[in-house]
């Protein structure tokens, strides 16, 4: 050690200092990659509330809202009347993920805001359970109050936002606010509604 020059050791430490970080990046770049998928450009990452799986959404693949759908939207959540609203659906279990979209980033602004009940078992409303009618399908249609001994727990179909809504609901919905009698969505408050549910 005495025979070295004096600027060997400062040397042999320089060397020895980016040796380890030399070494510290190739241990880093070389370990096992995580499988969660990672948000690219133009892209972002959101847990599904309903599923729970982590989604990876492209900007692309949000789709705007239309008419009945804003109105559906703003009447479950009134804080976003005259925003401008897109969809995403959930590949998983095919939840409706709603985003408010002219901020800088998609703003997440509710699930199943709007869309119209899929072939099951509950008001689009009040989520009661709803009974099947006795009769054959399409016996009423048109019809649906002509139809005997009609249980509140039926269910009836909009023939415009096609959701899904117990004879309860649609009957509140109404209210005598049709000079014709026919019946008003609880959803979107268009009639008619007019044909019974058959699950």
């Amino acid at each position: 050690m005495e025979n070295l020059p004096e600027w060997a050791i400062p040397a042999a430490a320089g060397f020895g200092g980016c040796l380890v970080i030399v070494i510290m990046t190739l241990a880093w770049r070389s370990r096992p990659k995580s499988p969660k998928k990672r948000a690219q450009r133009g892209s972002f990452q959101l847990n599904c509330n309903v599923c729970q799986h982590e989604l990876v959404i492209a900007m692309q693949d949000l789709r705007p809202l239309e008419g009945t759908e804003i109105g559906l939207a703003v009447r479950a959540n009134p804080k976003i009347v005259g925003r401008k609203l897109a969809d995403y659906v959930c590949p998983y279990c095919e939840a409706d993920h709603c985003f408010a979209i002219e901020s800088v980033g998609p703003e997440w602004v509710g699930v199943n805001l709007y869309s119209p009940q899929k072939p099951g078992s509950q008001c689009m409303e009040c989520r009661k359970t709803l009974a099947r009618p006795p009769w054959p399908k399409g016996q009423y249609k048109g019809r649906p109050l002509e139809a005997p001994n009609v249980s509140p727990d039926y269910g009836l179909v909009c023939s415009r936002c096609d959701s899904i809504c117990c004879v309860a609901c649609v009957k509140d919905a109404t209210r005598n606010r049709t000079k014709d009698g026919s019946l008003l969505c609880p959803r979107c408050h268009r009639s008619p509604v007019d044909e019974f549910y058959y699950s």
